[in-house]
């Protein structure tokens, strides 16, 4: 008896079968494509003979240059087939839409490039000069191209002292776009002392369809975000890509690029020889200023010392005729002070002897009042409890009694108290 599946059974085994093909790329006309909620694709892909449809699928940051596809083009969908959505539809999940045929592609490259010169991409202000004499060059470019040999040539044949590091990166196909950003960080990662100062990426010519991963979006952004300057240079002089337009300088072909980066030998001596005469003349002019400076300040230092030495004199006879009029003032002062002094002087010895005099007096007044003076004529000073005793009434009968005397003190005991009578 033959097995019977349900609906969602029959639609997984459908896939199970369906996923031995893998990756396959597909070709027809788009004729839908409508974004939902910023995060789905849905599309139609027609083919235009037979009218035969697929459904398309995919998921916004999948498809980098979103953008530049309009329907009714021709395409090419990287992708795998798939039975989805309630509706069961036969579609393939979308990797990658990339427009198919001359034509389809002109017209996506020529939306592409209005929408990055738009963003400011192509702006000359922001591109930066290059070294005069890299030491320090990165180069991508296909392993053993014509466009790497070229480039080697003629940077071996000009004035190239420095160091070529080179990052072999496929230039066409599905590996190139990844290869070429992953060379353009690579360089950029590294630390600054070790980072090269000028990137080439070069490739030989080619069809609209060979030079497509240097018309991609993200090559040319990561162009745009490089922090080392960078030159590119494709094919032949016809040749213009989006990376030739964003980069910091165009070369029209490899070869170009090198003869951008390096000058030849004779650039760099006429170069020198120009630093050369140009140092000469430089130093013949300063030697020349340096004379008229000098000869200047001679003439003003020998006005300044003429005109210096003519105040001298005068200011000598003046000072002369002012000290002999001092002089003769402090004669006269001098005589005034003798006069005055012996004045002073008599005045003075009678003031001392009157100051002396009274002192004298005021001393022997002081000597009367010291109480020393007073015990040894007999007085003394009673004190009880650290204190004078000038009344009876002031004693404790409790408390000894201290005599100051001339010569010491003497201490008695309280028995009994007799007031005068008068």
């Amino acid at each position: 008896m033959e097995k019977i599946f349900q609906v969602n059974e029959f639609i997984e085994i459908a896939n199970i079968m369906l996923a031995p093909i893998g990756k396959v790329i597909v070709e027809g006309e788009l004729t839908e494509l409508k974004v939902s909620q910023n995060k789905w694709v849905f599309g139609i892909l027609k083919d235009p003979v037979t009218g035969d449809v697929v459904n398309v699928f995919s998921i916004v940051f999948k498809l980098q240059n979103l953008d530049s596809l309009v329907e009714g083009m021709q395409v090419q969908i990287l992708g795998t087939a798939t039975i989805s959505g309630k509706n069961s539809r036969f579609s393939i999940s979308a990797d990658t839409i990339t427009p198919a045929g001359e034509g389809a592609y002109k017209i996506a490259l020529q939306k592409l490039t209005a929408q990055l010169e738009k963003e400011g991409l192509f702006n000359s202000s922001r591109k930066r000069p290059l070294p005069d004499y890299p030491e320090h060059v990165g180069l991508i470019a296909a392993k053993q191209s014509e466009a790497y040999n070229d480039f080697i040539r003629i940077a071996r044949n000009r004035y190239n002292y420095g160091r070529i590091d080179f990052l072999p990166a496929s230039v066409q196909g599905q590996k190139a776009i990844n290869e070429i950003i992953n060379a353009l960080t690579h360089f950029n990662s590294l630390p600054k002392i070790m980072r090269p100062e000028v990137i080439v990426l070069i490739r030989g010519g080619g069809s609209l369809e060979d030079l497509a991963a240097f018309n991609d979006e993200q090559i040319a952004r990561a162009i745009y975000r490089s922090q080392i300057p960078i030159v590119v240079g494709v094919g032949h002089e016809g040749d213009t890509t989006l990376s030739d337009l964003v980069a910091d300088r165009r070369a029209s072909t490899p070869s170009n690029a090198a003869e951008i980066c390096y000058p030849t030998r004779t650039m760099v001596l006429e170069n020198i020889i120009n630093l050369g005469v140009f140092g000469y003349q430089t130093l013949q002019l300063h030697r020349h200023r340096l004379t008229q400076n000098l000869d200047y300040k001679t003439l003003s230092l020998n006005t300044f010392f003429n005109t210096l030495q003519e105040r001298y004199l005068k200011s000598i006879g003046n000072l002369s005729s002012e000290i002999y009029q001092l002089l003769t003032h402090c004669e006269h002062i001098k005589n005034n002070l003798l006069v005055d002094g012996r004045i002073f002087t008599q005045g003075l010895s009678n003031r001392l002897l009157n100051l002396r005099q009274v002192v004298e007096h005021r001393m022997r007044s002081l000597k009367d009042l010291d109480y020393s003076q007073l015990l040894k004529r007999g007085f003394s000073i009673t004190m009880q409890d650290n204190k004078i005793i000038n009344r009876l009434d002031q004693l404790s009968p409790d408390q000894p009694i201290t005599n100051i005397i001339s010569d010491g003190l003497i201490i008695s005991n309280y028995q009994s108290k007799e007031y005068d009578e008068k």
